[in-house]
């Protein structure tokens, strides 16, 4: 039922964004040139009525959700620098991370000295 509920959101979420999107660029221009008041008057009450209701169905983490944000921003997420990801280790981890790093050394030296 969630799955079914967040498809419907995400359906009215586009919709609304496509209605208005054509709206505004394709059909304002072209219904006033022709005098066609009245579809004007329609198209306009229905994307104000999609909006409100957008606005009072969808939350910001919904439309953060559906309208791909949180796609495009895990792709371009900048990676953690070494600070970072050290500061967020634990002592056991920054200990094995430390014992590691000196059993490659005295690989290294073993190497080198053969």
């Amino acid at each position: 039922m969630k799955t079914f509920v967040q498809i419907l959101k995400g359906v009215l979420l586009w919709v609304t964004a496509l209605s208005i999107f054509l709206f505004l660029i394709g059909g304002l221009e072209s219904l006033i040139d022709n005098g066609q008041w009245v579809a004007v008057a329609i198209w306009l009450t229905a994307n104000l009525i999609l909006a409100i209701i957008c606005v009072h169905t969808l939350s910001y983490k919904d439309v953060y959700r559906l309208s791909g944000s949180e796609i495009i921003d895990s792709l371009f997420k900048t990676p953690k620098t070494s600070d970072q990801y050290y500061d967020s280790l634990s002592d056991s981890e920054l200990k094995e991370i430390w014992e590691d790093m000196k059993a490659d050394e005295e690989i290294n030296r073993q190497k080198c000295l053969q």
